[in-house]
């Protein structure tokens, strides 16, 4: 898949790819334009006529006024493309890496990161550069992007594949490439009928069943006489192929044709966003370029703003809106042909192969999505099929063909598909065009390659089988007579129309119908036949919403309309019930019948006339009146967003949408409620009262502020219930409210208000209760006095007061304090704020656990009082209550001592315990609970001593019991922190038997093996002495000897615990020379020798032993089970070495 621009040769195979860069154009001389006042602040604004030209004005997206509502926001734009420069200053902003896809590397990021993805950034920019974001504007600023990664070249249906499959999350999907060959890219081949899939899965499944819109750029190949007919991807009714215009509104030069291509947009000399610095086509970030590549993201970025206008449209409809809101942007109509509809503009659409249905008018396909009802989706596609149309019939050389077939079932067309099956030796020679019943012709083969001198036989290829489709037939019924013909005008070859099949999608047949008109009426509106409408069933809707103009519209059966400076009637036996106003002041007026009437934008005047109609003014300043019948206006907003104001006769609701007068209108619509239009209001109320008081309200008082007609009398018919009250009319007609018991704040009831007509509305009264403080309740009971130090080591007596205090409150809305006085001199509490001996104030949340500190010398016999007092918040209204309690410091028990005493592990400690008596007496000491941890003796004047037990160290204690010589006591703990002390390790000295080399490794975990430590502090190796041994760097001990070694080796080494505590041990080691040395398993087997001298080890397990030949020895060790010894004693003498050695079997362990 490749880019097929100007460095493309002829001689490229069919099958690469183009993206609708092909003859990508980059002028030279930059386009630029003076800024207008309300425009976008970017700088390259200027330079982009595709979004407003100011050479041509008409011919543009028509886009800014768009922009007022709509930005795209909330709306995914997938680009399926090269890769993007997602940290461009227009792009990084919106653009979505959760979703992007790489099918070029099969990773999720599609990020431009070669050289040759500059396609992709340039593509993006025209749907999403943001506003305010850099220097340009993108088509839908505000919507996001995600970028899918593609290569361009051969294999790459399969990233397309990948691709596809991973796009299910976007809105819209924009395609700015293409295959070149004439039928190449063919659904029916098995490479490329994955794709149609991936197509109908994304428009039945994609935007949760409503269908992912596809652009596609209709490719740039005009002048190799290519059309979007010959290509499954372009022509498939899935995707929108999307052609080119230029700056003047002709077709761009480069822009392909086609039966199948549905609308064109700017894209010649497109000003948009460039991969940075050298990987983009200039250096600047930004560039102008030209292609179809960048009409398709034009038309995606448009797509956006209908999505977000309207988020319910199926795929279907977002075709049919832009097929309806296009324009032709050129003054001529040569090329065009009006199709057989009967609802766009008084007739049928206009359609051009060369433009569709005419160049995207942006502020038109938004207002139409706006007001669009109905839902097209796949799931309601009808698609009628009929096959086999012909037999084999000769094509004459320079001869034609036409085939006929009458269809009877009626449908709403959309698409036709045209299968055919040709056999022709030379393509290029053949024309195939498909009439309808209504004489509109589809060009479905037009001389594959031959284009203005280009060539002027066509491409050589041979036969046709293929799968064609057409849109012009838009709106059409299927029913009645079609024709295929099938011409010859080259020489020398004939062939072969072998079948043709035909197939109709689009929408089944109703009465209900939508007349469309758009600015388009201003050229077709002189056109005799379109001037009336006619229209005997069903319930029909006039749609002006794209007009941008004031217009004045009458529904009445046979009303004349002027409209663009053309006239149209409505025939007198046509009802048209409902009807769209534009972005004007329009006055809109309805018939007889119940008529639906929107106003949408400007300070519009809607009169429904008689009928039970529903008005709705839309944007602006509107007046409504009703007229004759039960009428409504509605409203897009919930009640509580608007103001209204009533009138004698009318209504006036202000909201954001402008401020809305209405006249004979019954009911009002809200979003969320619906309410009488009358002219009867009661308003609320506010009136006050004080805590436990009724108040008396006269009616005067309630209605005073109510609006109703002079001649009206108004009266309180009904009072509702109140959440905190009573409510009642008394004999005289006045309310009465009456607060409960102990209730303050804010309460309300409603009132019915009605007049003489027999109206009645409702208001609320809103009642505050005043809170006044009620008298608390207050108690106290003085505890049993102890004995207490202070911090300075004086002696107290602490009383715990146990004060119970609350309010009668029932609202919540009092708070409650405490005051404690007339105190003995010097006392104080443990909570509150005071003086020693004066009043304490003391929190209700500070009354549990409160108690007084009496100093020594207080006597008993002192009374102290306690008040509490509440306090009402909104007020400050107090009211209190007090209580006394008398001191009695006859009977003190001693203080409950808590000591904690330090010492050593494996130290004793001794002393004298010290308690304090607010009475003086003499105390004695008795041990309740001894300590768990050592031994203690404790004598009754309190002198102690204390061992703790051997290698204990942590917490211990010990519980005591204070007594008085008035036999008063109290229970203590003495806490006992015992530190620990290290103790040094236990070494124990080691043997083994091990084979050398020249060197052996002892690591440190075997003779550390059966060391241990008390404190279970890690142990290691310090340091070693020793011939022929060392210690390296990892604490492992290293034996060198001279090769072929036996015998033994010792040394001594110093085993650490890391606390400062060290213990000396011993190794001796026994080595043999491992030459010869054969060892067992864990099992009981037989170990056997060789030839030569051996030394056996069975190890675990009960083993046969066998040296065979040679001097062998044997090593066996206790415990590892009962070895039978097996040898050629004729032959060798053998040595038996019993041992408790641990052994090893290598060059040693480390």
């Amino acid at each position: 898949m490749g880019l097929d621009d100007t460095l493309s040769v002829d001689s490229e195979p069919a099958g690469s790819h183009y993206a609708t860069k092909d003859d990508i154009v980059t002028p030279s001389l930059a386009v630029s334009f003076s800024e207008p006042s309300l425009v976008p602040a970017d700088p390259g604004f200027g330079s982009q006529w595709h979004l407003r030209n100011n050479y041509y004005p008409d011919v543009d997206l028509n886009i800014t006024a768009v922009w007022d509502d709509y930005t795209g926001d909330g709306v995914v734009v997938g680009v399926m493309d090269t890769g993007i420069d997602y940290y461009h200053a227009d792009l990084s902003a919106n653009y979505r890496h959760d979703l992007d896809y790489d099918a070029l590397t099969g990773d999720s990021d599609a990020y431009a990161s070669n050289s040759y993805d500059n396609h992709g950034t340039a593509v993006a920019g025209v749907i999403g550069a943001t506003l305010g974001g850099g220097r340009a504007v993108g088509v839908a600023p505000d919507a996001d992007i995600a970028g899918f990664r593609v290569g361009f070249g051969v294999g790459s249906f399969m990233q397309e594949l990948s691709a596809l499959r991973n796009a299910t999350n976007v809105d819209v999907l924009n395609n700015s490439w293409g295959y070149k060959g004439y039928f190449y890219d063919n659904f029916a081949s098995y490479t490329f009928a994955p794709i149609e899939r991936e197509f109908e899965n994304l428009v039945t499944d994609g935007r949760d069943g409503l269908g992912t819109i596809i652009t596609f750029s209709s490719g740039n190949r005009r002048g190799q006489g290519d059309d979007v007919n010959y290509h499954s991807y372009l022509s498939a009714r899935e995707t929108i192929a999307v052609g080119a215009v230029e700056l003047d509104g002709d077709y761009s030069s480069f822009s392909t044709p086609g039966a199948a291509m549905l609308v064109s947009a700017p894209g010649t000399g497109i000003y948009t966003t460039d991969a940075r610095g050298s990987a983009g086509y200039n250096w600047s970030d930004y560039t102008y370029i030209s292609g179809t590549s960048f009409s398709a993201p034009a038309v995606a970025g448009v797509a956006a703003l209908m999505l977000e206008a309207n988020s319910e449209l199926g795929h279907r409809d977002v075709q049919e809106i832009l097929a309806y809101s296009a324009i032709n942007p050129r003054a001529s109509t040569s090329g065009w042909q009006d199709n057989g509809a009967l609802e766009w503009n008084g007739g049928g659409l206009t359609f051009s192969h060369d433009y569709g249905f005419g160049l995207v008018d942006a502020h038109a396909a938004v207002r139409l999505a706006e007001t669009w009802d109905k839902q097209s989706t796949e799931a309601n596609v009808v698609k009628h099929q009929y096959n086999n149309l012909a037999s084999t019939t000769y094509i004459a050389d320079q001869g034609s063909v036409t085939k006929y077939f009458h269809v009877d079932s009626e449908i709403d067309v959309q698409h036709v598909e045209a299968y055919l099956n040709i056999g022709h030796a030379w393509i290029g020679d053949l024309t195939v065009e498909l009439t309808s019943p209504d004489g509109t012709t589809s060009t479905l083969v037009d001389r594959p390659g031959v284009y203005n001198g280009y060539s002027t036989y066509g491409v050589s290829q041979d036969n046709i089988n293929f799968t064609f489709t057409s849109v012009a037939h838009w709106g059409e019924t299927a029913a009645g007579q079609w024709s295929l013909r099938v011409s010859d005008a080259g020489t020398s070859t004939a062939g072969y129309l072998y079948d043709w099949d035909l197939a109709f999608y689009g929408d089944a047949p109703g009465d209900d119908d939508t007349y469309v008109y758009t600015s388009e009426w201003g050229r077709l509106g002189s056109d005799q036949g379109r001037a009336v409408i006619t229209d005997d069933a069903g319930t029909d809707t006039l749609n002006l919403a794209a007009i941008d103009t004031a217009f004045s519209l009458d529904l009445t059966p046979g009303s004349v309309t002027t409209l663009l400076g053309h006239a149209f009637t409505i025939d007198t036996s046509t009802v048209i019930e409902n009807a769209y106003g534009g972005d004007g002041g329009d006055l809109i007026t309805g018939n007889a019948a119940g008529n639906r009437l929107d106003g949408m934008r400007g300070d519009d005047t809607l009169r429904g006339e008689d009928g039970d109609d529903t008005l709705i003014g839309g944007r602006g300043n509107d007046t409504l009146f009703g007229g004759g019948g039960y009428d409504v206006a509605e409203f897009s907003g919930n009640f509580a967003n608007y103001e209204l104001t009533y009138e004698v006769g009318s209504v006036t609701v202000a909201g954001a949408d402008g401020v809305d007068q209405l006249f004979d209108i019954e009911l009002l619509q809200f979003a969320d409620q619906a309410l009488a239009a009358v002219t009867l209001k009661a308003y609320d109320d506010v009136v006050g009262t004080a805590e436990d008081q009724a108040i008396v309200l006269s009616p005067g008082s309630l209605l005073g502020n109510d609006i109703h007609s002079v001649q009206e009398v108004l009266q309180i018919t009904s009072v509702g219930s109140a959440a905190h009250g009573t409510v009642s009319i008394n004999v005289d007609g006045f309310v009465v409210y009456t607060p409960d018991a102990n209730f303050s704040g804010v309460d309300s009831f409603t009132y019915t208000a009605s007049n003489d007509a027999g109206m009645t509305d409702s208001a609320t009264v809103s009642v505050t209760v005043s809170a006044v403080a009620d008298v608390p309740t207050v108690a106290v009971t003085l505890a049993e006095p102890v004995t207490v130090r202070a911090a300075d080591d004086s002696v107290l007596a602490r009383i715990e007061l146990q004060v119970s205090a609350s309010t009668t409150d029932t609202d919540g809305s009092e708070t409650l304090s405490v005051v404690i006085d007339d105190l003995p001199a010097g006392a104080t509490l443990t909570a509150g704020t005071g003086a020693p001996g004066g009043a304490w104030q003391v929190a209700a949340e500070d009354l549990e656990g409160l108690a007084l500190l009496v100093p020594e010398g207080s006597v008993s016999g002192t009374p102290i009082t306690i008040r509490a007092i509440t306090t009402e918040s909104p007020n400050g209204d107090t009211a209190s209550a007090t209580t006394t309690a008398t001191l009695d410091l006859s009977a003190v028990a001693p203080e409950a001592i808590t000591t904690r005493l330090s010492l050593a592990e494996d130290q004793s400690l001794s002393g004298a315990l010290d308690a304090a008596d607010f009475g003086g007496e003499s105390l004695s000491f008795a041990l309740i609970n001894a300590p768990a941890n050592g031994t203690l003796t404790l004598a009754a004047d309190g002198t102690y001593a204390y061992s703790p037990d051997a290698d204990f160290f942590g917490e211990d204690h010990f519980d005591v019991r204070i007594t008085d010589a008035s036999g008063l006591s109290a229970d203590g703990r003495i806490t006992l922190a015992v530190a620990g002390v290290n103790d040094a390790p236990d070494a124990r000295d080691d043997v083994g038997i091990v084979a050398f080399g020249d060197s052996y490794v002892v690591v440190a975990a075997r003779l550390l093996g059966n060391d241990d430590d008390v404190d279970g502090d890690d142990l290691s190796i310090t340091s070693i002495n020793g011939e022929g041994v060392l210690l390296n760097a990892d604490g492992d001990v290293v034996i060198t000897t001279p090769a072929g070694f036996e015998g033994s080796r010792s040394f001594g080494y110093t085993v650490a615990d890391g606390q400062g505590g060290s213990a000396n041990a011993t190794a001796k080691i026994d080595a043999f020379n491992p030459d010869g040395l054969v060892f067992g398993s864990a099992d009981a087997e037989r170990v056997d020798g060789d030839a030569q001298g051996n030394v056996l080890f069975g190890l675990e397990g009960s083993d046969t032993l066998y040296g065979g030949a040679g001097d062998d020895r044997y090593v066996f060790r206790r415990g590892d089970g009962a070895d039978v010894v097996l040898d050629e004693s004729v032959t060798t003498s053998q040595r038996y070495i019993s041992s408790n050695y641990w052994v090893s079997t290598g060059e040693g362990d480390g």
